[in-house]
Formats: structure tokens, C-alpha cells, sequence
């Protein structure tokens, strides 16, 4: 069972209180985005802004939100339920995906794209 309000501390101090999906989908600071899970950290139009792998979609050149990047697949990762896939882009940072939308090859070139209601900001 889960809990339904979640204090996360960091050094005894709490960084956020909230319900699981408040913590999840807006973390309060980069502690709390990294302590619940895997976030990718890019810059676009000048705001550091975060999104979680499971909200990109990686194609050979389809996009599937209203923000995209192209990149170089580095590798893809089994771990069980999900691969994860690297993506070396164009920004000059490495991005993960679990959200294959064609057969892919590493090395190939290929597409992340989102939707940007799925951003987040740390504050």
C-alpha cells in the first residue's frame, strides 16, 4: 500500500510534504526529483527545466509532442518491464527515454519529443 501524505527529508530537514503524485509530478527541489524517481535536466528557451524519461517518446524522426530534440542513440539498457534508451543531443546532454516508437538501432540518429505539460521547473 502507499501512504497518502509523504514527508522527504534530506539532512533531517524536510524538502517536501505532499501526496505521492504532488511529490512525483512537482517536486519542490532536485533533491526531492532525483530521491522519486529518474528526471532528465535540459535547458530550453533559456528555463532549466526537467521531465521524467516515461514522457519522451524516442523515434526514428517522428515527433509526438510539441517539443522535440534530435540526438545519436547511445545505448539501450534492458531492465526488465522498461529499456531505457540513452540519447546523446544535439543541447549537448544525454537524455533517457522508455518510450520507444520504432525499432532502433544504436548509433542511429533519432527524435525525443514531449509534450510540454509534462515540464516541470525546480525551484
Amino acid at each position: 500500500t502507499m501512504s497518502d501524505r509523504i514527508a522527504v527529508f534530506n539532512h533531517g530537514r524536510i524538502e517536501q510534504l505532499g501526496t505521492p503524485r504532488e511529490i512525483y509530478d512537482n517536486p519542490q527541489s532536485p533533491f526531492v526529483s532525483e530521491f522519486v524517481g529518474q528526471t532528465n535536466k535540459i535547458e530550453i528557451e533559456g528555463k532549466k527545466i526537467n521531465i521524467r524519461p516515461e514522457f519522451i517518446s524516442v523515434s526514428k524522426s517522428a515527433v509526438y509532442g510539441d517539443r522535440s530534440v534530435q540526438g545519436t542513440l547511445r545505448d539501450a539498457i534492458f531492465v526488465g518491464a522498461t529499456t531505457r534508451y540513452l540519447v546523446d543531443t544535439t543541447l549537448g546532454s544525454t537524455m533517457i527515454s522508455t518510450d520507444p516508437k520504432d525499432l532502433l538501432v544504436i548509433g542511429e540518429n533519432v527524435t525525443l519529443s514531449w509534450d510540454k505539460n509534462k515540464e516541470f521547473l525546480i525551484h
